[in-house]
């Protein structure tokens, strides 16, 4: 995702270098159309296109106890084992870490092993706990016997049963124990003797998942610092900036992007000084093989010109998920660090306006 962010803050530096190619307090409310789109309008096409962004740049799982890429297909599994009766989740990666964030995993499995010496039955209750103790969610299995010796009690979103399975239990409300990535999860009142304690399942999301990841493009402000825009009658700056690029996606994942302006320290500029906004969400592979194309346009607007003088960049907010208004929900694919890209081409920046410049 940096190389798009930072193809796109090119754009923008061409546009600028564009318009400090003038003299001091040069008026360019006047370009000519051959240059640009209208007579107010500076079109500048970089040409530019990023490689493919892969989604192992961006989802740091090194030091994360449970999340693993399949080494021959290049799945993202999730897979943790304990010998007791708690499973912890360290190293949990930043993508999962938001609170604004909401896992649901398409089909999860919790495996238990229970030696018994007969005559137990499993009634138990999975208790997911955050870092300070608190229980976050809780899911009940139904007395169920067990057989003497040894056995695999596989617990699932559905009643499938999997080789190896000794007993498979159903409970469909399994996915609420990792809605939020716990601190651990555990398990409590059966009498028999739990040998190890599993849950393994590739990644993948069901209905209202959703997970936020952010990111920047700075570096703007030597360029920009002495760019401002004529203004309007009511006081207002006469222009705006528009960056377009047409994204190309193959991750089974909605892309909703939100911004706003940064200052050089990595402050927030207020909304009522500068408006930034996004026309569309991107739109998601049905299958995770097949790309869907969205042409995006992210829109700058100044309300006072002062803002050029401390704006570096943009802070950029993805929010994924499986489900969107504008297209079909994308359920139960798994997520691959190989195959699914996100690629942006023909990125543009346009300034837009009578652009005021002293670039002495």
């Amino acid at each position: 995702m940096k190389r798009i962010l930072k193809a796109a803050a090119a754009a923008i530096a061409v546009a600028a270098a564009m318009s400090s190619c003038i003299d001091s307090n040069y008026d360019m409310s006047n370009i000519d159309a051959t240059i640009g789109l209208g007579g107010d309008t500076l079109l500048l096409p970089t040409g530019n296109s990023t490689e493919n962004i892969y989604l192992d740049e961006f989802i740091d799982i090194d030091s994360c106890n449970f999340i693993h890429i399949d080494s021959k297909t290049g799945d993202y599994i999730l897979s943790a084992t304990s010998s007791n009766n708690s499973i912890e989740f360290r190293g949990t990666p930043s993508f999962l870490k938001d609170n604004d964030i909401r896992v649901n995993l398409y089909s999860p499995v919790i495996n238990i092993n229970f030696t018994s010496s007969g005559g137990d039955r499993l009634d138990g209750l999975f208790r997911s706990v955050d870092g300070n103790g608190n229980t976050m969610a809780t899911v009940h299995i139904p007395s169920t016997p067990l057989p003497r010796g040894n056995s695999v009690v596989s617990i699932r979103t559905d009643d499938r049963k999997a080789k190896g399975d000794t007993i498979t239990i159903k409970a469909s409300d399994l996915q609420v124990l990792l809605h939020h990535i716990p601190d651990h999860i555990t398990f409590s009142n059966s009498r028999a003797i739990i040998e190890t304690f599993s849950i393994n399942t590739p990644l993948s999301f069901g209905k209202n998942a959703y997970i936020t990841y952010k990111d920047s493009m700075d570096g703007w402000h030597d360029t920009l610092r002495k760019l401002s825009f004529r203004s309007t009658d009511d006081g207002r700056p006469d222009g705006r900036i528009v960056l377009t690029a047409d994204f190309s996606n193959k991750v089974p994942l909605y892309l909703k992007v939100t911004a706003y302006g940064i200052g050089t320290a990595g402050d927030s500029i207020s909304t009522e000084r500068l408006r930034v906004s996004v026309d569309r969400d991107i739109m998601a592979s049905a299958d995770g093989i097949q790309a869907a194309v969205t042409p995006l346009k992210i829109t700058l607007e100044p309300l006072d010109n002062t803002v050029f003088r401390e704006l570096d960049g943009l802070r950029l907010v993805f929010r994924t998920s499986t489900d969107n208004p504008a297209g079909p929900e994308v359920t139960g694919v798994i997520i691959n660090a190989r195959h699914q890209t996100v690629t942006a081409t023909n990125i543009t920046a346009r300034i837009i306006g009578k652009v005021v410049g002293n670039f002495n």
